[in-house]
């Protein structure tokens, strides 16, 4: 292992965040844009028997308004609701001060199938900024509803969305008889949590690969810090540093094939690289 190691450069440091697990998660932006961009979402029409287990213009709002850079339009005061681009009156919605507008239908295809179709306007140019239309199983409802998010917030920012993501993060809970954490994964909008690792003892740093299959973090097993890498799917995983002192901060090299991670094995905490595949 110690052949596998480059040192990169001398310091220390390392984030801890807990979740408390009496609730589920939830994620509050605390400082945003000093005035978002005004966004309506109008409720996507509905063409079926079996509807969708989750509602996408909901989700799509929700993300939108999550991200601090957009002011949502509340429903009660639409003056319409259209759903096709010849539905769609323009100055009803200058009204109001919108400057863009998320329409959308939905159709049901089978048992287990639907079309979702959603069409991005810049209200004052009268302008269609996107469109796209998905097929799709049940299970991926809200996965649309994200890439649909992240589009929106791409053509009006500028920059790449973020919302298809998930998130990684430690939860505490503690009790009479002694505390219980555990490393979770969600979606970017904390739906869905798993448990990947449970410990009597503490978890810290979760860590992604650049390709989301695996995650780093350190645990306190038998009560000294070690670093681990574990495989999503598979539930497996790899213990990668168990040296003397520190072994923490693990971070993925964009490729996925180094990790970098800070360990004092020598005394003073620093910065060292590992090849994965020759640990």
């Amino acid at each position: 292992m110690l052949n596998s190691l480059s040192k990169v450069v001398t310091g220390f440091g390392f984030l801890l965040c807990w979740v408390s697990a009496q609730a589920d998660l939830s994620i509050e932006i605390t400082k945003g844009v000093k005035s978002g961009l005004p966004i309506a979402v109008v409720p996507f029409s509905w063409e079926g028997q079996s509807r969708p287990p989750h509602n996408i213009s909901d989700i799509v709002a929700a993300n939108l308004a999550r991200s601090g850079h957009f002011a949502i339009i509340p429903k009660k005061d639409f003056l319409s609701n259209p759903h096709t681009r010849k539905d769609v009156i323009f100055k009803d919605w200058r009204l109001l001060k919108t400057e863009a507008l998320v329409i959308g239908e939905i159709k049901q295809l089978g048992a287990n199938k639907y079309q979702v179709e959603f069409r991005l306007f810049d209200i004052f140019k009268e302008k269609q900024l996107a469109g796209f239309r998905y097929t799709v199983g049940r299970k991926l409802v809200r996965k649309v509803a994200h890439q649909i998010s992240d589009i929106i917030y791409e053509k009006l920012t500028g920059e790449s969305g973020a919302f298809n993501t998930r998130i990684a993060y430690i939860t505490k809970q503690s009790t009479a008889s002694g505390s219980t954490y555990k490393l979770k994964i969600a979606d970017s909008d904390g739906y869905g949590p798993v448990s990947l690792v449970t410990s009597r003892e503490p978890l810290m740093s979760p860590a992604w690969s650049a390709d989301g299959r695996k995650i780093a973090y350190v645990s306190f097993e038998h009560r000294r810090s070690k670093v681990f890498v574990q495989n999503i799917s598979s539930g497996k995983r790899s213990l990668v540093a168990q040296y003397p002192g520190i072994n923490s901060a693990p971070a993925f090299s964009p490729d996925g094939r180094s990790l970098a991670m800070t360990l004092s094995k020598d005394g003073n905490a620093e910065i060292y690289v590992m090849n994965l595949a020759t640990r």
